[in-house]
Order: structure tokens, then sequence, then C-alpha cells
């Protein structure tokens, strides 16, 4: 007489029970995939459609710049949030689009090509080439900055340069959850104001 399971048996049950892990892995990617078709680049660039922000100038504070996710669009290969900004006294639309890579960073459509724009693992001081000509680096981390929106912690310094220009430097600020809550250039400053991220009001 035979004790035990029968070896068919048990490698039957051994292939279900690897099929059924493996089903449970792929819907646990997919749930938290930083790219899902609505949501992406979830930690210091949030993009969701019908996020908003407002900046305000430091040099003068009726000069404010309203950016939008208006919605998302096809180019080449791959699909990107659209960023819709407006100047005061303006009625000009400027769009940029952006997208968040598997492995978080952030890449930008310029002239058709995809340029790395923000690589938040990258370590400080590390400069990766960019969109047109910038070089970009994470000049800082873990910065403490108070805006009119609020104060942030935690927050990264981005920032992008021509080498063989002068006053030509961009500086970004981003906060966790927010989005960039100071941008600089070398000629002028921008602060948050207000803003919609992700269904929160700030």
């Amino acid at each position: 007489m035979r004790t035990g399971t029968p070896v068919n048996m048990k490698t039957n049950e051994s292939i279900f029970l690897a099929g059924l892990l493996t089903l449970v892995l792929l819907q646990l990617s997919c749930d938290s995939s930083p790219t899902s078709p609505e949501t992406a680049g979830l930690g210091h660039f949030p993009m969701q459609i019908g996020n908003r922000w407002t900046y305000q100038s430091l040099v003068d504070t009726s000069w404010i710049v309203d950016v939008e996710i208006t919605g998302k669009r096809q180019i080449g290969l791959r699909r990107y949030f659209v960023f819709e900004e407006r100047y005061s006294g303006s009625d000009q639309v400027y769009r940029l689009y952006f997208r968040a890579g598997d492995d978080g960073r952030i890449f930008t459509s310029r002239q058709g090509q995809d340029r790395l724009y923000i690589d938040f693992g990258r370590t400080v001081g590390k400069a990766w080439p960019s969109f047109g000509e910038y070089i970009g680096q994470i000049s800082q981390r873990n910065v403490s900055r108070v805006v009119p929106a609020g104060a942030f912690e935690n927050c990264v310094i981005v920032g992008w340069d021509m080498p063989q220009w002068v006053d030509d430097e961009l500086w970004d600020t981003f906060a966790p959850g927010v989005g960039a809550v100071v941008r600089n250039s070398a000629w002028t400053s921008f602060v948050l104001k207000s803003a919609v991220v992700n269904g929160i009001v700030l």
C-alpha cells in the first residue's frame, strides 16, 4: 500500500501554485505602476489630469503664471501629459509634454525627441544631458521652503545649465506630492501661490 501524495499530483499542485503566484505578482505590479493611464510621477513631480499650479513673481506680484495638466498626447511611441502655461497679460498658451518612466525618472518631449528632464534618483552633482543644450543635475536635497502656498519639507533643487552660455541657468525646487514650489531663472523667481494636486487644494 502506497502512502503520501502521488508524484504526478505533487507536480500538478506545484504548477498550479506557481501559476497563481505569477498572477498575483502581475496584478500587484499593474496596481503599483508609476505610469498608470491617469496618474504618474507621484513623488516630486505629480502628474494627473486636472492638476494646476499658480505662481507669482517675486519681482512683481501681479505677474502670474498658471500651469494646468489638460490632457494626454501621443508623440511617436510614447504618451505624455500635456502641461499648459499661461502668463498674465498674454493670451499665448505654452504647451509642454512630460511623462514618467517606470523607474520614476521624468522625461519631456522637445522637438519630437524624448529627453531626460529630471532624474530624482541621481547623486547630487552628477549631471545628465537634458533638453536642448541644457545639462541637468540634482543641486541639493532635504531643503525646506516657505512660499505663499505653504511650508514644504524634503524638497529637491534641480538645476539646468548650458555651459557655453551666460545667464541661462534654471533651477526649480520640487516638494514631494506637490511639484515645483519655486521656479528660478537668471532673471526672475516665481513662487507657488496656490495649487490643486491630485485632488488636494493648497
